[in-house]
């Protein structure tokens, strides 16, 4: 049965007709009824939030491996910035020692080229003092030839005298530029003027 109201009338808590037809008359049967359909309702209702759980399980476990991507990017980035600053840092002192390496030739270059200036004022000198030694002897007496003497047996004239004095100003010049240098230009100068003096066929009387 249906519970009564305080005025006799039968209660149906607003249920539908359809229902209110199919529901036993016995309060027993009713309350099984009852049971039996709560039973239903949290049966459904837990397995809609399982299945909203096991979704929303799934879309953590695919965050969680996007997370786990991204900090397998940044570890990469990392070892990538790394290897990118220690490359720069060995450009750095690469370009450091160029820098240095460019001022030492510079510095280098320079000196060469007053040797050469001092070299060329030298040959100058030099070929002046043979052409007014070849002048001088051509008005002069009668010479005779005599074998080309060696580099250690040659007799510098009176204008070679300045020559030698012109290469002792210039080797003492160079020497305080750079000994090692100037003393290998000065000894291919010395040679390159003796080998002219020996073409000229320097001659005694």
């Amino acid at each position: 049965m249906l519970a009564e109201e305080s005025d006799g009338s039968t209660s149906t808590f607003d249920l539908p007709d359809e229902i209110l037809q199919v529901l036993p008359s016995d309060p027993f049967q009713q309350l099984d009824v009852a049971r039996k359909l709560t039973s239903i309702a949290l049966s459904a209702r837990i397995s809609l939030l399982e299945a909203e759980t096991s979704s929303l399980q799934l879309k953590l476990d695919e965050k969680d491996q996007q997370i786990a991507d991204l900090y397998a990017q940044i570890e990469s980035l990392d070892a990538s910035l790394s290897q990118t600053s220690d490359k720069l840092a060995k450009a750095d002192e690469e370009k450091e020692s160029l820098l240095k390496d460019n001022a030492s030739l510079t510095s280098t270059v320079k000196k060469l080229q007053r040797d050469v200036s001092k070299l060329e004022v030298f040959r100058k000198t030099l070929m002046q003092s043979l052409q007014e030694d070849e002048e001088s002897s051509a008005g002069g007496p009668r010479i005779v030839a005599k074998p080309t003497p060696s580099e250690d047996d040659v007799t510098f004239p009176s204008g070679s005298s300045f020559i030698c004095s012109q290469y002792s100003s210039t080797g003492n010049s160079f020497a305080e530029d750079h000994e090692a240098d100037g003393n290998a230009l000065l000894s291919v100068g010395f040679g390159w003027a003796v080998d002219l003096i020996h073409k000229h066929d320097y001659f005694h009387v």
